[in-house]
């Protein structure tokens, strides 16, 4: 945990199950999800990982892999989805903190569009 009481966040390098051979680089809370738990996951290693294709050399890609002290399993779909809420969730959290209240003066006015042939 940090000063504030929160989880540092980490970038680690996962395989894109939508693109064999591609990677994903995803932003963390490195926390173990499981409700259970809530430790810190496990100390992250550089693994490198065959794609093998029917035709043509393999692909080699370099991957982040770690192992929670709990013993939780993190899949990776799982992992995009709860890197997928941390974007979200600090994207609703900058907009709140730059919105700024707005006054409007005189009266509402509604938008017009103009029709072929008539006037404005």
């Amino acid at each position: 945990m940090n000063e504030r009481g929160r989880a540092p966040i980490r970038t680690v390098r996962v395989g894109d199950p939508a693109a064999p051979g591609s990677v994903l680089v995803l932003r963390l809370r490195w926390l173990c999800p499981d409700p259970a738990c809530r430790r810190p996951r496990g100390d992250v290693e550089r693994v490198r990982l065959d794609y093998h294709r029917r035709s043509g050399p393999p692909t080699r890609v370099s991957v982040d892999r770690w192992r929670n002290p709990c013993g939780h399993l993190d899949l990776v779909r799982d992992v995009i989805a709860e890197a997928a809420a941390l974007t979200d969730h600090q994207a609703d959290t900058r907009a709140r903190q730059c919105a700024t209240p707005t006054r409007t003066l005189g009266t509402a006015r509604t938008p017009t569009t103009a029709v072929k042939g008539t006037p404005r």
